[in-house]
């Protein structure tokens, strides 16, 4: 299973401790091979994930 990440680093103070937690319940799932892509903001994410749809099983968006 291949998972991306898709974070906003606007609010970084916000979406760093969303990442550590994603990043954290990834590990203790087992799931070790996922890619993290950052964008400038969260209207960014969506098309972000849609250039890079048929890349991953799995996608998680974080961003305020």
């Amino acid at each position: 299973m291949k998972i991306c990440i898709v974070i906003s680093s606007y609010n970084n103070d916000v979406t760093d401790g969303l990442f550590k937690s994603a990043k954290e319940e990834l590990e203790n799932s087992k799931v070790t091979n996922f890619e993290v892509i950052k964008v400038p903001g969260a209207f960014e994410i969506p098309f972000a994930i849609s250039k890079m749809i048929n890349k991953f099983d799995g996608f998680i968006a974080i961003g305020c």
